[in-house]
């Protein structure tokens, strides 16, 4: 079976889990761990493709169909869903070698725009290009022509379970994870759940939790325009523009 990028792109969404696949290094298993290359060559294996045992560098110089800098693969049409994004050594501080890559991640499109297994954060999550990517990569026999992904609800396959995580850029849904009946899904960054449904003097109060992007919960009640929803112990308030219902 031929690997697209769309696929690889795809098949890395899908580690997104709640709660996360923790950091291990040297792994590339799902339920034990995996560490940043693992996770490339995991995502790479489940798209069509056979086992590639290589670190971030060795990715980086001996599996390559093209490369450059993120400002020459933005610039060049090259940052695509399936790219692999690097981090040059460099950025890590004075004793990082430049042009030595020390980390990677799989660019999934939009805005969280790539999926990666962090050692500082402890497990698989998704970030952005603002977290000091340098580089990007397109991966031998991974055809890139294929960009297709679904854009609307009815394309997506049958949702994930409640609770898990759903990378959702500007115009696309990129991972079947859509909330059910009696059910809301986060679909902005940094939406923080409120004790109570209201804003005083134009200050949002009483603020306790930042539920991610994608998250998927129960509803519990609905007032004027604001949701009461079910997160892990809290049980708060989310104005219904941030959310999607299903």
């Amino acid at each position: 079976m031929a690997i697209t990028g769309a696929g690889l792109a795809l098949e890395a969404i899908k580690l997104i889990r709640d709660p996360p696949i923790p950091y291990v290094y040297g792994k590339r298993d799902p339920a034990s761990g995996m560490d940043c290359s693992g996770l490339v060559q995991y995502a790479r294996k489940m798209a069509g493709g056979g086992d590639m045992a290589a670190g971030s560098n060795r990715l980086w110089t001996d599996h390559c169909a093209w490369r450059g800098t993120l400002a020459e693969a933005q610039k060049q049409g090259k940052l695509v869903p399936g790219a692999l994004v690097f981090i040059d050594d460099a950025k890590g501080g004075s004793n990082g070698t430049p042009g030595k890559m020390s980390h990677v991640g799989v660019y999934v499109g939009g805005s969280t725009v790539i999926v990666h297994a962090s050692q500082s954060r402890g497990g698989v999550y998704p970030s952005t290009l603002k977290n000091a990517w340098t580089h990007v990569m397109w991966l031998k026999g991974v055809d890139y022509d294929i960009l297709s992904l679904p854009s609307t609800s009815a394309d997506l396959p049958a949702r994930a379970e409640p609770g898990r995580y759903a990378v959702v850029t500007e115009d696309t849904y990129l991972y079947p994870a859509i909330p059910g009946p009696g059910e809301a899904m986060v679909i902005k960054e940094g939406v923080r759940m409120r004790k109570q449904p209201k804003i005083v003097d134009g200050i949002n109060h009483n603020r306790i939790c930042t539920v991610p992007n994608g998250t998927i919960m129960p509803i519990l009640e609905r007032h004027k325009d604001w949701t009461r929803l079910e997160y892990g112990i809290h049980r708060a308030w989310i104005r219904n523009d941030m959310l999607a219902f299903g």
